[in-house]
């Protein structure tokens, strides 16, 4: 039972609640607010906000064992990437994942940031902005932990790496001319933006910008621009991702063909969405979407996966 692996390395919880969570001593700040929720496979501590969406991920930062890793995959019906492979290669998919926290610039969430769920006026203001002229519903606001600046009035979208540390986040402005801010000192491109919400054992979709992710749904990710983050790349071709779906604007064509060929030659099952002239990905319906993805265009196709894990360059 995955329960007694994790309180193998947690310790035993001190109580249950209702929709089964369960609550035991934060590995990261101590609080007796953490918990975690086996049957839907996540953890929160409601004090410091180290969370993910995976218990392997929890497993990985109490530095379990490969055995009881395993196991917990076998489990929660996940693949074991490591099953069979030398101790050498798997030093690499943990460098990958798992960069040294002191090489990394740490950000925090601001204390003005408040949910967009709040019903506090301007937040509620942004709020119907994002459902009436965006068409993102209340679930995929909350599913992505959108948040809202009460200091500048922008919204937040905030990213999560597999640690549940925030790695990024961008703001913009609520409103038809908008005005977009990164966060400072971190490179979109040494990121992996939503990584913590992404599933990288099954079919991906990258796209551009934040919104056309989310009019894609589940396990799409933003790359902030036509350019491939180098980390996203290792990630996809260290967890075997089976498929991706590159889904850009018009004038990024050059890109994704370039894109292609990178995957391609890892061995990675490719698609790409090639869109009409003079049409925005983010202006699209979900429809209008889903429309294109059916007439996505196959790549030709390689399975040279294990040849290519053991010659990347870290």
């Amino acid at each position: 039972m995955i329960q007694g692996i994790v309180e193998k390395y947690l310790g035993g919880h001190s109580h249950r609640e209702q929709d089964e969570q369960y609550f035991y001593n934060c590995p990261k700040c101590g609080s007796s607010r953490f918990t975690v929720n086996y049957n839907r496979n996540m953890f929160r501590c409601w004090k410091c906000g180290y969370s993910s969406k995976s218990v392997i991920s929890l497993l990985f930062e109490l530095e379990a064992s490969y055995s009881d890793i395993s196991e917990a995959k076998k489990v929660l019906g996940i693949q074991d990437h490591y099953k069979n492979r030398d101790e050498d290669l798997q030093s690499k998919i943990d460098k990958i994942i798992f960069n040294p926290k002191e090489e990394q610039k740490r950000i925090f969430e601001e204390k003005s940031w408040v949910p967009i769920t709040s019903n506090e006026l301007m937040v509620k203001r942004a709020r119907i902005y994002m459902k009436r002229k965006r068409g993102i519903s209340d679930y995929e606001l909350n599913y992505y932990g959108v948040k809202y600046d009460r200091d500048e009035g922008m919204i937040v979208f905030p990213s999560y790496d597999i640690n549940g540390d925030l790695n990024f986040y961008v703001k913009r402005t609520v409103g038809d001319y908008s005005f977009y801010k990164n966060c400072d000192g971190v490179k979109k491109t040494d990121i992996v933006f939503w990584e913590s919400l992404i599933d990288f054992e099954r079919p991906i979709i990258l796209t551009e910008g934040i919104f056309d992710a989310m009019k894609l749904g589940e396990n799409a990710l933003p790359i902030l621009g036509s350019l491939l983050p180098n980390r996203l790349f290792k990630l996809i071709v260290a967890l075997e991702t089976p498929e991706v779906t590159i889904f850009l604007d018009k004038d990024a064509e050059d890109s994704m063909i370039k894109m292609s060929e990178k995957f391609s030659n890892a061995g990675i099952n490719v698609n790409n969405v090639f869109l009409d002239e003079d049409t925005d990905a983010g202006a699209l319906t979900k429809t209008e979407i889903k429309l294109y993805l059916n007439k996505k265009r196959e790549i030709n196709k390689f399975s040279m996966i294990d040849q290519n894990l053991n010659s990347i360059q870290l």
